[in-house]
């Protein structure tokens, strides 16, 4: 998210439209519950969430703060 928040110059990055980013993104995700011990078997588990899938989520979700900001 950070990645993605830094390269869009034209989102306000106030703390609570940053938290909205973060809350949409993260709720429009599916719920992934898996017990790791090593970073390979979460990598290579079917519920694994890639950064693409996380990105693609972000853009959708920033219009709708931009549209409805909260402050």
């Amino acid at each position: 998210m950070r990645e993605v928040l830094g390269n869009d110059q034209a989102f306000c990055r106030c703390v609570t439209n940053v938290e909205d980013a973060y809350a949409l993104a993260v709720n429009s995700l599916p719920p992934s519950y898996i017990q790791v011990t090593r970073d390979e078997k979460y990598t290579q588990s079917h519920d694994f969430i890639n950064r693409a899938t996380i990105r693609g989520k972000y853009h959708p979700d920033n219009e709708k703060i931009r549209a409805e900001p909260n402050h």
